[in-house]
């Protein structure tokens, strides 16, 4: 059951219709005078060129079923 409703959900994920995205992204810069100055961005991202990469770093967890 568990593996079944794994593939369905990487399947659906695989399936969906990758485009693009906006982002709104805030960064710090430096002014003339040496002050930082908070600077606000809206980015379009490549849904097709991203990746999502999980790690479990878990050797023990608090649920036996996650390990």
């Amino acid at each position: 059951m568990k593996r079944a409703a794994i593939f369905l959900l990487l399947f659906s994920l695989a399936s969906a219709s990758a485009g693009t995205f906006t982002l709104d992204t805030r960064s710090r810069a430096r002014n003339a005078s040496g002050d930082w100055s908070v600077r606000q961005q809206k980015v379009l991202w490549d849904a097709k060129a991203t990746a999502v990469i999980v790690c479990d770093m878990w050797d023990l967890h608090h649920c036996k079923n996650a390990v």
